[in-house]
């Protein structure tokens, strides 16, 4: 009796797995595809001045920019000590992680 749902529900979440899977390759291909054109920022870095006068050090403000890196790697968990581009990668997989989870949860709510 309730191995015909339980298969149901099994094969939707499996389905649900296959699209994350494809998503998370298109992801990929498309990071790649962002690398390969080597698009990069052209701004030159900004580095830390000593004052002259008082031998402190000034701080620049962040840039938006960076105040939102700073931000996403908040949100992202295990993402503190990452570059770039492993926090854009762990942000993908995050963001596919919590979609998956959301769905299974939906369909367990049908089915129950």
């Amino acid at each position: 009796m309730f191995s015909s749902p339980r298969a149901a529900l099994v094969q939707e979440i499996q389905g649900v797995r296959k699209q994350l899977q494809e998503k998370r390759l298109f992801l990929s291909k498309r990071k790649s595809l962002v690398l390969s054109r080597n698009i990069r920022s052209k701004s030159t870095p900004h580095v830390m001045k000593r004052s002259a006068a008082t031998g402190e050090h000034q701080r620049r403000p962040l840039s938006r920019v960076e105040r939102r890196v700073r931000t996403l790697q908040r949100l992202v968990p295990s993402a503190k000590s990452m570059d770039l581009d492993g926090l854009f990668q762990e942000t993908a997989d995050y963001i596919l992680n919590l979609e998956m989870k959301v769905k299974v949860m939906q369909i367990l709510l049908k089915k129950y």
